[in-house]
């Protein structure tokens, strides 16, 4: 019986040649509470005057995105602050998913710049005498793969 032949799928993706390591990226859906229904401290230090977490009712989250459930004990418990409207919450989920792409953007160059500096500095450092050709580069690579896949 003939059966169609598979690709094996890597164990280990970041052994694989021209890799590209992804950085972790969130998946809430509201942005403003990370999906707690709790707003975090320091975007509601930007609508709460002196806000200091601890000391003052926590602001319930009350974006249009969010799912999150409060529970009804803690709801009728008169700890959480509802002053916040959608509109408000929505602007702070806005905002930190504004501040998670640019922190996403600068680490992507950061790496970028880094791998660059471990590139070049790899190369002032290198004892050989002229670059690998494209022969030599393919054996290494090939020894290279025998050695992380030797039992």
């Amino acid at each position: 019986m003939d059966f169609k032949k598979f690709k094996p799928i890597p164990l280990r993706p970041e052994c694989e040649p021209n890799y590209d390591k992804q950085l972790w990226q969130p998946n809430w859906c509201c942005y403003c509470c990370h999906d707690t229904g709790f707003v975090l401290e320091r975007l509601a230090a930007y609508v709460i005057e002196g806000y200091v977490g601890g000391q003052h009712k926590i602001p319930k989250c009350r974006a249009s995105k969010c799912q999150a459930e409060i529970g009804e004990t803690l709801e009728a418990s008169g700890s959480l602050d509802k002053r916040l409207t959608p509109e408000i919450c929505d602007y702070l989920d806005y905002l930190e998913r504004s501040d998670w792409a640019r922190t996403l953007k600068s680490k992507h160059d950061l790496r970028k710049q880094a791998k660059g500096l471990v590139d070049e500095l790899a190369e002032r450092k290198s004892i050989r005498l002229r670059r690998r050709t494209p022969v030599e580069e393919i054996e290494v690579k090939r020894k290279h793969f025998e050695i992380i896949n030797s039992p």
